[in-house]
């Protein structure tokens, strides 16, 4: 489970920077390199990174799809989490 302090949401104010942006990031740039380290020892690398989110949490939802993230249709975890997608493929 990720997250950050409500103290630190909206921080710093410049969004461009904000510890949000600064995460998902850089937990993208790590799941693509992992990815391609798969693919270059031709190994069976997942190629999309998956995430759950609370289905009333909007703001979330809209962050990551912001992000390149998109909702799986109909798919649904722990009755209230809808699942997202981003590939991460080549």
């Amino acid at each position: 489970m990720l997250g950050i302090a409500e103290r630190f949401h909206g921080q710093p104010p410049d969004s461009q920077w904000r510890y949000s942006r600064q995460i998902i990031g850089h937990l993208i740039a790590e799941s693509q390199k992992l990815a391609r380290v798969g693919r270059e020892a031709e190994a069976s690398e997942p190629e999309w990174l998956v995430l759950m989110v609370h289905r009333d949490n909007a703001r979330a939802i809209r962050f990551y799809e912001q992000c390149g993230f998109e909702q799986i249709p109909g798919v649904e975890r722990r009755s209230n989490h809808v699942v997202m997608k981003l590939w991460i493929g080549e």
